[in-house]
C-alpha cells in the first residue's frame, strides 16, 4: 500500500530570515577588510613619512658635514647662519641639483623663513604626476608641473650647547594646521604623534 510522505520545505518568511543573517555576515566579513586595508594604508604612509622624517635629519647632518670640510673649526657656520644661532622652527632642507661648470650634481639646499609662519608652501613633500612613470617625491614650490602634496616636512634647529646642534625632522602625513605644528623642539613630543598624523627624528650633532 503506497504511503504518502509530507515533505516540508522553506517557507518564504525563513527565506527572508536566512538571507538577512547571510547578509550580516557578508558585511560584517567586507567591514573588517575594508579596516584593515584602511590600517594597512596608513601603515605604509606613516613608514614612508619616518622615512622622510629621517632623512630631513640626514640632510641636515650633510651640512654640518660640508661645513666641516670647509673649516673643521666652525662646523656649525651654515646653520647657525640661518637660525641666528639660537635655532629656528621652520627651516626647509632638501636635496637640490645645481649646474657646476656644466654638470649637475646634487647638493643641499637649506632655508629658513624666521619662524614667523608666513611661508608654508616650500615645506610640502609633493608626488609629481607629470613624469610618469618616474614618480618622486620633492619640495613644492609653485612650479607648474602638478602634483600632490603628500607629507608636511619641517627641520627644528636647537643649540644646547656651544659645540653641538640638536635637530628634529616632523613630518606630517596630512595638511596640517598652524596650530598643529609644534612651536618649539619641547612640543615635538607632545604634538607629533601617530595619533595626529605625525612623526619626527631626532639627532644630536657634535
Amino acid at each position: 500500500m503506497y504511503k504518502s510522505q509530507n515533505k516540508k520545505g522553506f517557507s518564504l518568511i525563513e527565506g527572508v530570515i536566512a538571507t538577512f543573517i547571510l547578509s550580516i555576515g557578508i558585511i560584517a566579513i567586507f567591514s573588517l577588510l575594508t579596516k584593515g586595508l584602511t590600517q594597512s594604508l596608513d601603515n605604509t604612509k606613516n613608514i614612508t613619512a619616518l622615512g622622510f622624517a629621517q632623512e630631513g635629519v640626514e640632510l641636515v647632518r650633510v651640512v654640518r658635514n660640508n661645513d666641516y670640510i670647509k673649516d673643521s673649526n666652525n662646523v656649525f657656520s651654515t646653520l647657525d647662519g640661518i637660525t641666528g644661532g639660537s635655532g629656528n622652527s621652520q627651516c626647509r632642507v632638501s636635496p637640490t641639483m645645481i649646474s657646476i661648470s656644466g654638470v649637475y650634481k646634487l647638493t643641499v639646499f637649506m632655508d629658513c623663513n624666521n619662524g614667523d609662519g608666513t611661508n608654508a608652501n616650500p615645506y610640502k613633500l609633493a608626488l609629481s604626476t607629470a613624469d610618469a612613470p618616474n614618480y618622486y617625491y620633492h619640495h613644492n614650490v609653485g612650479s607648474p608641473v602638478a602634483k600632490k602634496p603628500m607629507f608636511w616636512r619641517r627641520i627644528y634647529i636647537s643649540k644646547p650647547t656651544v659645540d653641538s646642534r640638536e635637530v628634529a625632522s616632523v613630518v606630517f602625513t596630512h595638511a596640517p594646521t598652524a596650530g598643529e605644528w609644534p612651536a618649539n623642539m619641547a612640543e615635538i613630543k607632545t604634538k607629533c604623534t601617530i595619533q595626529n598624523g605625525c612623526v619626527f627624528s631626532q639627532a644630536l650633532l657634535q
